[in-house]
């Protein structure tokens, strides 16, 4: 049996009629600019394929609320995250791009290499622990040893996308030296980081505390929107009206770090003085996240 249609019901229907169409806007920026993992477009597309199937499931759980429905709807809730941040993951790697080419910096394949290794991982315990998840008499689902594991693991890669983007932010100066393309980057980024920090938060009391207000299952719908819907509304739209704002780059590749697929040992050895300055950029070349 299902249950009577309520407020996150109506989050649902939102939730679909607006990552429905951005599931065609995330697409045609990834082929404008490129499917490459490490370019991070690609993980828009995912993003919003999982929040408008998650929606979809979750209203089909008011017809049919068993077990394997409501885990599935959890599961791509979870799972979410892990590419909203693989996307700013991406945009962080372009400006670090900048950074190596002009100024120099430590950071490099390397750190980017380890960063995707922990998101990755972190989606498989989500994944995982979702199917193994109890439900409590109170309404609540109690999260396993697994899924906290796979929240920590979100934290720590969101811990290290905050560094990658103070590092490339302690270089934008002076900003008149600095492309416009990279300067709408940075912003981009500056703007949507406030928002995965919330939503960071907001998974990491649901998993952590797991009582009625913070449940992602049946919890306080004001805190569910305010903390994790908003959110993810915000940063995709940032990310994919940027995307609009770009152009693939069909020159030989200088920016090493978003145009390889960080396996490559050569993009630890840029040199810096390797890209244009300013207008004269924008104008010499077309950028590619």
């Amino acid at each position: 049996m299902g249950h009577p249609f309520d407020g996150r019901g109506g989050v649902s229907v939102v939730e679909v009629a607006i990552y429905g169409p951005s599931q065609l806007l995330s697409a045609y920026v990834s082929f404008k600019l490129g499917f490459n993992r490490s370019t991070g477009w690609i993980y828009t597309v995912i993003f919003c394929i999982a929040r408008f199937l998650g929606s979809i499931i979750q209203l089909a759980t008011y017809n049919n609320s068993s077990v394997g429905l409501v885990q599935a709807a959890l599961i791509l809730n979870g799972v979410a995250i892990s590419p909203l941040l693989l996307a700013t993951l991406g945009v962080g790697s372009r400006l670090l791009d900048w950074v190596k080419a002009t100024r120099g910096s430590s950071l490099n394949t390397k750190h980017f290499r380890i960063i995707q290794a922990v998101l990755f991982v972190g989606l498989i315990l989500s994944i995982v622990g979702g199917t193994s998840m109890r439900y409590s008499s109170d309404g609540t689902y109690q999260p396993q040893a697994i899924t906290k594991a796979s929240i920590l693991l979100y934290l720590a890669g969101f811990i290290a996308i905050t560094a990658v983007i103070f590092v490339s932010r302690q270089a934008f100066t002076p900003l008149s030296q600095v492309p416009r393309i990279e300067r709408r980057l940075l912003v981009a980024v500056l703007l949507a980081w406030p928002f995965l920090l919330t939503r960071i938060i907001y998974s990491i009391l649901g998993t952590f505390l797991h009582n009625k207000t913070s449940s992602m299952a049946r919890g306080d719908l004001g805190v569910y929107v305010t903390m994790a819907v908003i959110e993810e509304f915000v940063a995709i739209g940032i990310y994919l009206a940027l995307g609009f704002f770009l152009l693939r780059n069909e020159s030989p590749p200088t920016a090493e770090i978003a145009n390889r697929a960080w396996k490559s040992r050569a993009a630890d050895s840029v040199e810096p003085g390797r890209i244009q300055h300013g207008e004269e950029a924008e104008q010499g070349m077309s950028y590619r996240l």
